[in-house]
Order: structure tokens, then sequence, then C-alpha cells
């Protein structure tokens, strides 16, 4: 992966954390019905991974401008995708999350780990 894709990687990923994080800040109960969690009345639950998923928003945009030192914090995304993709799972083979809150892990941890793959690979 060359520089520009890992750079365009790496500021979609930013902005998607930017625009989701803001979301679940100002709107936990309009995202939370949106992705499928239509009894969820407690706001400070995602309220609280908003302000985590906005945190990794100016991280992505340095890691982007300074790719010779970002595979620390690449890593750490790909740590937290894998384990947000896990907990999903285990929320779904246990009953606790039905299929169709599937969109939550899709849109923040499997569509990403890939290209955060590719960028952690590259030097």
């Amino acid at each position: 992966m060359n520089a520009g894709n890992r750079a365009f990687v790496l500021v979609a990923a930013a902005t998607y954390n930017a625009f989701w994080g803001a979301i679940a800040v100002l709107a936990p109960r309009r995202l939370a019905r949106f992705l499928g969690f239509d009894g969820c009345g407690e706001t400070i639950g995602w309220r609280a991974t908003g302000v985590m998923v906005l945190a990794y928003a100016p991280a992505y945009v340095w890691a982007a401008r300074h790719p010779e030192a970002a595979r620390p914090i690449v890593a750490t995304a790909i740590f937290g995708k894998s384990l947000g993709a896990a907990g999903w799972l285990a929320g779904w083979l246990t009953g606790r999350f039905r299929t169709r809150t599937a969109l939550l892990t899709l849109l923040n941890d499997a569509i990403w780990l890939p290209g955060l793959a590719s960028v952690y690979r590259a030097r």
C-alpha cells in the first residue's frame, strides 16, 4: 500500500470516527434505534463510546501525517476494532444482540480492519 492510500484510509477513519462519535454523544437514543437497539434506554454507554470513538479521530489524522511513527496507533486501532467485532459476535451468539444489530460492528469495526491491517503492514 502506497503512502497516498495509507493516508486516505487514516483520514477516512478520522472522518468517520468524528462523525459517528459526535452522533453517539449528541443523539445516543437515535443512534441506538437506528442500529437496531430498540430497548436501549441508557444513553451513558452510547455517549461514553462516542467519546472514545471521537478520541481516535485526531490520532488517525496524526498517523496519516506521520506514517513512519504511526504503527502503535494503528495497532491499537486494530486491537480495538477486533475486540469490538468479537464482542458483538459474543453478544449475538449468546442471544443478547439480534442479527439486525450487526450494522454496528460492520460500520465501526469490520469494514475498517482490512484497510488498517494494510496500513500496519506497510513500511
